[in-house]
């Protein structure tokens, strides 16, 4: 016999009245939980604040949602570290992000039953919800920091090789890291209030940056300082050289925040001359400040429903030692820059922040800054043959003066 539509509605009714403690969408907002929340057919009173809802979902349901996803980050309490144990509602409330106990509470019940009931829910066995059991958080599977750091930057020193030595060009994989290593440091919290984010510096118009350039007799210093907008700019595009930054033809202006690290980066001789220039940025720049990765940067904790939670939490591990990384000297052969080069270019054009340029830690000076400001020209501007890089800086015959080399330091470490 046909069943009727109303006669439908009527045992979904009676199957919701069978089922209690109902949690409403505004008590659980993991939104990778959301998609669990059901249209009920009649309203329901949540038990977590009490108003009266038609999107909901049982604490039962919680339940088998949260059940196997705890034993992933905690693990039954060893009484290694008395009085910093948690108890099941605890654990639940960091995987729920919820910090009402009724619905805790209501879980939790449903997470400490019986084996046949365990399998019916799909939670893990072997005790681990036993009634009054105690819980810490699973071990790090690293031994210490060294290992860590050898693991998660495993990715990057593979893209590396990969485009070293195998697919150089439309390298999704690659592409892959790049995206989810920006997306993490984008994602980092705003403790200034700027709106900007930790990794985003913005550097005023008029802000100094510094450049030079060896003179090899008198001649040429006077050339320098009466055209410093050509000597001490950046090479035109022919004559521009394989950089930390820039592979060879591509024209970036590399300069220093102060006049001692832009001195080092030239690498003088005891004795030399050196022309040093004075720009001044012509209008607000926005730079990707790498040296922000150094420290710790601070997220809003991941989802334990996020489907990508493994690989995130390593994404933000990596940008730890990023700087790190792309800091590194190298002997500057063809192929030593591929990874900083491919990094730059991606932040460059496919970033989702529209980025001036770059800033890292000197390899040359331990506590001086580097700037890397990208080409302003639009593709139509490219397109003659006889086109010059431009760049949102501006110097003048006022802002340069000459040093003389008198010593040059080194600092060594026992391999």
């Amino acid at each position: 016999m046909a069943v009727t539509i109303e006669q439908l509605r009527q045992r979904e009714l009676e199957s919701e009245d069978q089922q209690r403690d109902f949690v409403c969408s505004d008590c659980i907002q993991d939104p990778f939980l959301q998609p669990h929340m059901r249209h009920l057919y009649a309203p329901r009173v949540c038990i977590g604040c009490g108003v009266s809802t038609r999107r909901a979902i049982t604490s039962r349901g919680l339940a088998a949602l949260v059940g196997p996803v705890l034993p992933r980050h905690f693990e039954i309490d060893q009484g290694h570290f008395p009085g910093y144990e948690f108890t099941l509602v605890v654990i639940v409330g960091k995987a729920l992000s919820c910090s009402t106990r009724r619905v805790l509470e209501s879980v939790a019940s449903w997470l400490e039953l019986s084996d046949a009931e365990e399998d019916e829910l799909e939670v893990e066995s072997d005790h681990f919800y036993a009634n009054g059991q105690a819980y810490q958080w699973s071990d790090c599977p690293f031994d210490d920091e060294d290992h860590e750091r050898w693991y998660v930057v495993g990715d990057w020193h593979y893209a590396a090789k990969q485009l070293t030595h195998g697919r150089r060009f439309f390298n999704e994989k690659v592409r892959e890291l790049f995206e989810g290593i920006l997306h993490e440091a984008l994602e980092a919290e705003d403790f200034d209030g700027d709106g900007l984010g930790p990794i985003i510096k913005e550097v005023q118009v008029g802000f100094e940056f510094f450049r030079a350039r060896v003179a090899k007799n008198f001649d040429e210093e006077q050339t320098i300082s009466a055209n410093p907008a050509t000597q001490l700019g950046a090479p035109p595009k022919e004559c521009a050289t394989n950089g930390r930054m820039s592979p060879a033809g591509i024209p970036f202006m590399y300069l220093a925040g102060d006049p001692d690290t832009c001195v080092a980066e030239v690498r003088p001789s005891i004795g030399d001359t050196v022309v040093i220039g004075k720009f001044r940025a012509s209008k607000r720049l926005k730079i990707f400040d790498l040296m922000a990765l150094s420290g710790r940067l601070s997220h809003q904790p991941l989802s334990f429903f996020d489907p990508s939670f493994e690989i995130r939490s390593q994404r933000r591990t990596l940008l730890r030692y990023l700087h790190g990384e792309i800091s590194r000297p190298t002997k500057t052969t063809d192929t030593d820059y591929l990874m900083t080069q491919a990094f730059t270019e991606y932040i460059r054009f496919d970033c989702r922040e529209k980025f001036d340029g770059v800033a890292f830690r000197s390899v040359q000076r331990g506590d001086g800054i580097n700037y890397v400001l990208f080409d302003v020209m639009s593709d139509e501007e490219r397109a003659p043959q006889d086109w010059n890089p431009r760049f949102d800086v501006e110097i003048s015959t006022s802002d340069v003066f000459v040093v003389e080399v008198n010593a040059v330091e080194y600092s060594t470490v026992r391999k």
